[in-house]
């Protein structure tokens, strides 16, 4: 948004300069700084024509280059208030924010739906159990220590899976085990771990909506059901020096 932002403010002043002669009108570059304001332009034009495609918006040329100037002459409290302005920029952003939360709802709906064939054959499959909440697991070695509380925190090796067997994050790759709170990961790792003793290993296999949404990140597709391997080393209660983190930060 801020970028979005950024770069229509800087095609106003781009228009603005412009409007100072025709549009057709070859210009004369006079000097070193007329090439290099010019070719600055250019390439902010070229990235904007860039952004205004991927986001399907459309500004008058004309209303741009006016606002511009208005500010600039100090005329532009003659159309709205501060207050009129700022309501006028968060709908706009509001409207923006709306169309990419249905684009992610669009280009995940495939992953839901293979994500809901995989886990509707996974729960007959022998051992699999599946909670209240519609998390599958499978007890892989049933531990005899501790089992965690909300507020603990824990050391665990684990390795996420697609659907389709790609590794997306392996703390036996790394060879370190990752120590984070309880409540600190997505809904399906929290709700597992509570399950688990240490000394246990389990297959945690998470849908969507328990893992990372319509949304995704950056190495996990937007409505990926996930597969993960977790293995609890220990359980600890959490102290102020070790925060909650963001899960993204561990299953990247």
């Amino acid at each position: 948004m801020k970028k979005i932002l950024f770069t229509v403010l800087t095609l106003s002043g781009i228009l603005l300069i412009a409007s100072c002669g025709s549009k057709d009108k070859k210009i004369e570059l006079k000097d070193k700084n007329d090439t290099i304001a010019y070719v600055i332009g250019t390439n902010i034009g070229l990235n904007l024509r860039e952004n205004i495609k991927k986001d399907s918006l459309s500004f008058p040329a004309i209303a741009l280059a006016q606002g511009f100037r208005d500010a600039i002459d100090g005329k532009d409290s003659l159309y709205f208030t501060e207050a009129q302005k700022q309501k006028v920029m968060m709908d706009f952003q509001k409207e923006m924010q709306d169309k990419q939360m249905q684009k992610q709802v669009k280009m995940a709906e495939p992953n839901k739906l293979a994500g809901q064939k995989y886990l509707d054959e996974n729960k007959g499959k022998e051992g699999i159990k599946t909670t209240a909440t519609g998390l599958q697991y499978k007890v892989v070695k049933e531990g005899k220590g501790k089992t965690p509380t909300a507020n603990d925190k824990v050391t665990v090796n684990y390795e996420g899976k697609l659907i389709d067997g790609k590794i997306f994050d392996s703390s036996y790759e790394r060879k370190k085990p990752e120590t984070f709170p309880v409540t600190g990961v997505i809904k399906g790792w929290t709700e597992g771990l509570l399950l688990m003793k240490e000394g246990g290993i389990y297959e945690l296999f998470i849908p969507s909506d328990l893992a990372y949404g319509d949304a995704g990140n950056s190495s996990i597709p937007g409505g990926s059901t996930l597969v993960f391997k977790v293995e609890l080393i220990k359980v600890e209660a959490a102290t102020a020096e070790n925060p909650k983190k963001d899960v993204q930060q561990k299953t990247k």
